[in-house]
């Protein structure tokens, strides 16, 4: 984790508990943490569902899966894979 993010983090979450912010009106209190990152999220539904952990939502009611980040994580995964093999096939052809 980069300095920067670790600080930006640090400040955020002493401000709000993440049990705070992830009960009912949730959203709005992200309103904070875009303030700090100078970015305005279209859906903030998505940015909480990024923040939150399946282990968030162990015993909770409803589908974990769409509400943790998992479903985020695995495209993500998938991305970076994609432009890492690409670099590393363009980089080196001649290794198998």
């Amino acid at each position: 984790m980069s300095g920067a993010f670790r600080r930006l983090f640090t400040r955020f979450s002493r401000r709000h508990r993440w049990a705070d912010v992830a009960g009912a009106g949730a959203v709005e209190h992200l309103a904070d943490l875009e303030s700090s990152l100078g970015y305005r999220f279209r859906d903030r539904t998505l940015l909480l569902a990024s923040l939150m952990h399946r282990s968030y939502y162990a015993g909770a009611d409803g589908n974990a899966a769409v509400q943790s980040n998992e479903r985020m994580e695995f495209l993500g995964d998938s991305v970076l894979s994609l432009v890492v093999n690409n670099y590393l096939y363009h980089k080196y052809p001649e290794r198998s």
